[in-house]
């Protein structure tokens, strides 16, 4: 059968409500950001380019750059990546061979976001990368939205070679439910299971903000309702408790 309607919820808004974020149904049109730049550094190579937007409505922007293996990271939201304190080295770096081939990761330990004029803070922020044999370099964003609720974003290449196509991923914005792994359950199953999570959409491939199950309180698990559909037209109702978290 298929999943015909899926309602899962946190009781403590509370937990993703500002300043944090905000729960809703409708995502912020990312297509109106603005994608311009004050100021560039001179790069040694081929600039590659992702940007973040922080709040409810996107109001805040950050650009990434990688210049090879430099990162440039406009912490104060300014739109000026050629100053003091916003160019990063890769750190903790691991070259790996195994019979399935080369590996390698390391990361960027970037800080604080503080955007200028904002009285935000985002806390915390890491970037890990890593690639396998030849794929591309994929790429995880982690940090801590107004140091309150943490999010996660990529698993994948998210850095693009223009600004113009730049994927957007925004943090603190609106949270959805989204079904992950399966779009159908079959009630008949010994051991039904179903996944999701609670994320923000952004704009681009690997561009979710997925919220951490470390943010949601342990005594405050997700309820989950199932309408599915029978014979005649009726529907029958489920309800769960889903206290796993991964």
């Amino acid at each position: 059968m298929r999943l015909r309607h899926l309602l899962a919820w946190l009781t403590a808004g509370l937990v993703l409500g500002p300043p944090g974020g905000a729960w809703a149904e409708t995502p912020v049109d990312l297509d109106r950001v603005d994608r311009g730049l004050k100021r560039e550094p001179t790069y040694a190579e081929m600039p590659r380019y992702c940007l973040l937007v922080f709040g409810p409505q996107a109001a805040t922007k950050v650009w990434l750059v990688l210049d090879g293996e430099t990162l440039y990271a406009d912490l104060d939201a300014d739109g000026d990546l050629g100053e003091e304190g916003e160019r990063f080295a890769p750190q903790n770096r691991r070259d790996l061979k195994s019979l399935d081939g080369a590996y390698r990761d390391w990361e960027y330990q970037v800080g604080d976001v503080t955007p200028l004029g904002d009285g935000g803070r985002h806390t915390r922020f890491e970037i890990a990368v890593y690639r396998s044999g030849d794929e591309p370099l994929s790429h995880v964003l982690k940090l801590w939205v107004n140091d309150k609720v943490r999010q996660y974003a990529g698993w994948g290449p998210i850095f693009a070679p223009r600004r113009e196509d730049a994927p957007i991923i925004h943090f603190g914005g609106p949270v959805l439910c989204r079904l992950l792994r399966s779009k159908s359950i079959d009630r008949r199953s010994k051991s039904p299971e179903i996944h999701f999570c609670f994320a923000t959409p952004g704009k681009g491939k690997h561009s979710f903000a997925y919220i951490g199950y470390e943010t949601v309180p342990q005594d405050q698990p997700p309820q989950l309702e199932i309408e599915w559909p029978a014979a005649g037209g009726k529907t029958v109702h489920t309800k769960a408790t889903l206290p796993d978290r991964c």
